[in-house]
């Protein structure tokens, strides 16, 4: 999959199934790789210092910086080139760290990296939810960055990101059409909905911290609820985010199967087995905030997730997303 945008320059970013040489190098086996290729015109000095670099130098006035690091020495001559000795006697260039280059090439590098990075994630987030296929946040890995003048010579940058290998599976199934809209989402500036962001931050703490993940889990389906009535309901937008409201679990049960049937979503039904499960994970987010419960356990906590999981994709259905209609009444993303 091949998604293209429109930055400070051009960025490409790349998500594909590991190779056995990706394997070999430390990809998880059935993970995918992401891979970000930016395009951008650089200033003459800018280009000068690139320039330089190819050839294993550094510019004149960053040789000032190298004083500062007592082992970049018997790194950096006294002429800027950048070699050192191997234990063979040989001399060979090495990679210098972005910290002793001029603060614009410094800029330039660390903006290039932050653009890539925030389209990577953003990418990845509307991929899991126009999916529902979950990538695990602990199974991403970073290699190294690379640049290049012209395309074809890539030389070492040195850098902490430029490609991740992503748990997630099924991603080569998306619909052509499913992937037009996650390039559309992110290139204006988006990514998931923020009630389904929050659900997979949610499940990320439920190991780590069972009792922050209920907040955040309750959290998820509190937005997407408002946010969905806000939309459904126009008149009522100020209302729902500035009035005191009932109990989710309340609206969930009596409200929202009302405005369903209003929205003509009448096959829509918002099951007992759900309804129990959110009021139940909803009273026991109240406990656990007003201090009168200090444990969660993790069974009753996946059940709640998995119910707040299956209200987000019926929200999504209701609120004019046919496609969630795959989703709905499961109770979890498939991995």
């Amino acid at each position: 999959m091949l998604f293209r945008y429109r930055a400070a320059g051009s960025v490409e970013v790349s998500v594909r199934g590991a190779s056995d040489a990706d394997v070999a190098a430390g990809a998880v086996e059935r993970s995918s790789v992401v891979t970000t290729e930016s395009r951008r015109v650089a200033s003459r000095e800018l280009a000068r210092m690139f320039s330089l670099l190819a050839l294993g130098r550094l510019l004149p006035r960053s040789l000032h910086r190298t004083r500062d690091f007592d082992w970049a020495r018997e790194y950096v001559t006294r002429d800027g080139a950048l070699r050192t000795r191997r234990p063979d006697g040989q001399f060979v260039t090495w990679n210098p760290p972005l910290s002793i280059f001029p603060a614009v090439f410094r800029d330039y590098v660390t903006g290039v990296r932050a653009e890539a990075i925030d389209l990577v994630r953003r990418t990845i987030a509307a991929l899991e939810w126009r999916s529902g296929r979950r990538a695990s946040r602990h199974g991403i890995s970073a290699g190294g960055d690379e640049w290049s003048r012209d395309g074809r010579q890539w030389r070492s940058l040195p850098s902490d990101y430029g490609v991740g290998w992503v748990e997630a599976y099924g991603w080569s199934r998306i619909p052509e059409l499913a992937l037009e809209e996650v390039a559309q989402r992110v290139q204006s500036g988006r990514s998931a909905p923020i009630g389904h962001v929050l659900l997979v931050e949610a499940r990320d703490l439920a190991t780590r911290n069972p009792r922050a993940s209920l907040l955040v889990g309750a959290s998820a389906a509190e937005v997407w609820l408002k946010d969905f009535i806000a939309h459904a309901v126009p008149a009522a937008r100020w209302l729902v985010f500035n009035a005191p409201s009932p109990p989710s679990d309340e609206i969930v049960a009596s409200y929202l199967p009302q405005l369903l049937a209003e929205l003509r979503h009448e096959e829509l039904q918002v099951p007992r087995e759900l309804r129990r499960a959110l009021k139940s994970g909803f009273e026991k987010r109240n406990r656990v905030v007003h201090g009168r419960d200090d444990s969660v356990g993790l069974d009753e906590l996946r059940e709640f997730l998995q119910a707040v999981d299956s209200l987000l994709r019926l929200l999504d259905y209701a609120g004019g997303a046919e496609w969630a209609a795959t989703f709905i009444g499961r109770s979890r993303p498939q991995d």
